[in-house]
C-alpha cells in the first residue's frame, strides 16, 4: 500500500470511528433553568438537561457567552442517575458577565463528542433589579393531559418576555397516576411540553403529594421501585441548595421577593409521609427571621411562600366552616405562626384543582376585608392549571363560605 493509500485509509477510518462516537452520543434533552442561590448567587442560574439511555457523557458542558457566535464562558456540569437505563441528569451554572441587566446565550452537551444542544437565551438581570417591576407566574397541579391551552400560554408568556419567574406548586407531571412502562415518559414529555418556557425563565418548584412516585405500591416495590419516595422530584430539579435539602425546602432572592419554598409533604410532626429526619420549621424560622430584618425588608419588600397544600380552603372536606380541618389543620399548626411572626405577604398552594384568593387571615380571623396593606398573610389557591383528574367541581365546596373566602369559584347559573 503507497503512503498516500495508507493515509487516506486512516482518515478514512478516523472519520468513521468519529461519525460513529457522534452518533452514539447521547442528545441533550429537557433543559431547564433556576436561581441558583440566595445573595449573589441570584444572579447565577443552574440549567439541568437529561440525557437518555446508559450512555455516559464523558465530559457535560454548559457554554454561554453574549452572543450566539461569542460563547466565550463555560463551566463543567455535574453528573447524577437514579436508574442509568432511564439515563443521566446533568448539572452546570452560568453566572452574570457584567454589572447590568444583559441577555446571555447558552448551550448544553458534551464537550468531548461535541454534541449540542439548540442555542437558546434569557435575560440576566442587573445588581439593581429589586426595584423594577417584576411579574411572576405561579401554578400547581399540571399535568401533561388537560394542559394543553396553560401550557401554551406559559410558553408564549416566557418567551415573550411577560414574565420573569415561574413557580410551580407541586404536582408536576402526574405520572405516578400513569402505568408503569408510561412513568418515565410522562416525567419527559412534561419538561418537553415545556421547554421553550423552561429554557427562557428559571422554573422553581414545590413538592407535591403527587411527586412522591407511583401510587401503586405493588408496582412502587418492583419494576418502579427506584421511583419511590420522591426520587424523580429530587433528581430531575436543580433547586437552591439541593446538596443539602434536595428540593424538598429552599429559598432564594428574585427581583423584589425573597421567596421561600416549603415541603407540605415532609418534615414537620404528622406530615403526610413523614418527617424524614429534616428539620424544616427550625430552617424555615431562620431564613424568615433574615429575612425580615429592616435592612433585608428595604431591598425586598415581599416575602413569599409557595407550597401544595393549603391551610385555607372553601372545599367542604377540608374546614368546618370556622377553621381548618384535617391536613389543612396539621398544616395551620405547623407553619402559621412561623409566616406571621415574620410577615409573609403571600402563601401560593395548589392541591384543590381550583382557584381561590382569601382575605388576610391567621388563626382563622379576617384582619381586614382589602388587601391594603394587611399585617396577616394572604392565602392564594392556584391548582387549576389542568391535568388527567380534572378541575374540583362547584358542588366540592362549602354552601356556606367560611368566613375568609375572597374569591373562590360560583356556583352555575
Amino acid at each position: 500500500m503507497t503512503n498516500r493509500a495508507a493515509f487516506l485509509a486512516a482518515l478514512a477510518w478516523s472519520c468513521a470511528v468519529a461519525a460513529s462516537a457522534t452518533a452514539a452520543a447521547p442528545h441533550p434533552v429537557q433543559i431547564h433553568l433556576a436561581y441558583a442561590g440566595t445573595g449573589p448567587a441570584y444572579r447565577s442560574r443552574s440549567v439541568t438537561w437529561k440525557t437518555l439511555g446508559p450512555t455516559v457523557v464523558s465530559e457535560p458542558f454548559v457554554e454561554f457567552g453574549k452572543a450566539v457566535e461569542e460563547l466565550s464562558g463555560g463551566s463543567k456540569a455535574s453528573s447524577r442517575t437514579y436508574n442509568a437505563s432511564v439515563g443521566y441528569i446533568h448539572v452546570g451554572y452560568i453566572d452574570a458577565l457584567q454589572q447590568g441587566a444583559q441577555r446571555i446565550f447558552f448551550r448544553v452537551g458534551d464537550r468531548a463528542t461535541g454534541v449540542w444542544s439548540d442555542v437558546s437565551s434569557f435575560e440576566m438581570p442587573g445588581v439593581d433589579q429589586a426595584e423594577k417591576p417584576f411579574t411572576a407566574l405561579v401554578y400547581g397541579d399540571m399535568g401533561v393531559r388537560g394542559s394543553e391551552t396553560t401550557v401554551a400560554r406559559v410558553n408564549h408568556l416566557a418567551q415573550s418576555g411577560e414574565v420573569d419567574i415561574i413557580a410551580h406548586a407541586g404536582d408536576i407531571g402526574y405520572a405516578g397516576d400513569y402505568s408503569s412502562h408510561e412513568f418515565e415518559p410522562v416525567w419527559a414529555r412534561f419538561f418537553d411540553q415545556l421547554q421553550p418556557a423552561m429554557t427562557r425563565v428559571p422554573y422553581m418548584v414545590a413538592v407535591g403529594n403527587n411527586d412522591r412516585g407511583c401510587k401503586n405500591d405493588t408496582v412502587c416495590k418492583g419494576v418502579l421501585k427506584y421511583s419511590y419516595n420522591f426520587t424523580n422530584y429530587k433528581q430531575l430539579f436543580q433547586m437552591p441548595s439541593w446538596e443539602k435539602t434536595q428540593n424538598m425546602w429552599y429559598s432564594y432572592n428574585s427581583g423584589p421577593v425573597h421567596w421561600v419554598s416549603i415541603s407540605t409533604e415532609t418534615g414537620f410532626s404528622d406530615a403526610p409521609f413523614g418527617d424524614h429526619g429534616g428539620h424544616q420549621l427550625e430552617w424555615l424560622a431562620r431564613d424568615l427571621e433574615e429575612a425580615n430584618k429592616p435592612e433585608n425588608r428595604k431591598l425586598r419588600p415581599w416575602i413569599v411562600v409557595l407550597g401544595h397544600r393549603p391551610i385555607y380552603s372553601s372545599i367542604i372536606i377540608y374546614n368546618d366552616f370556622f377553621s381548618p380541618i384535617g391536613f389543612c389543620r396539621k398544616l395551620q399548626e405547623a407553619f402559621e405562626d412561623i409566616m406571621y411572626k415574620n410577615g409573609v405577604d403571600l402563601f401560593f398552594n395548589g392541591h384543590v384543582h381550583g382557584y381561590e384568593r382569601n382575605w388576610p387571615v391567621y388563626k382563622s380571623e379576617v384582619e381586614q376585608k382589602s388587601y391594603d396593606n394587611p399585617r396577616s398573610t394572604v392565602h392564594v389557591m392556584a391548582g387549576a392549571a389542568g391535568d388527567m383528574e380534572g378541575n374540583d367541581p362547584w358542588i366540592a365546596y362549602s354552601f356556606i363560605e367560611p368566613r375568609w373566602t375572597g374569591i373562590c369559584p360560583p356556583p352555575p347559573h
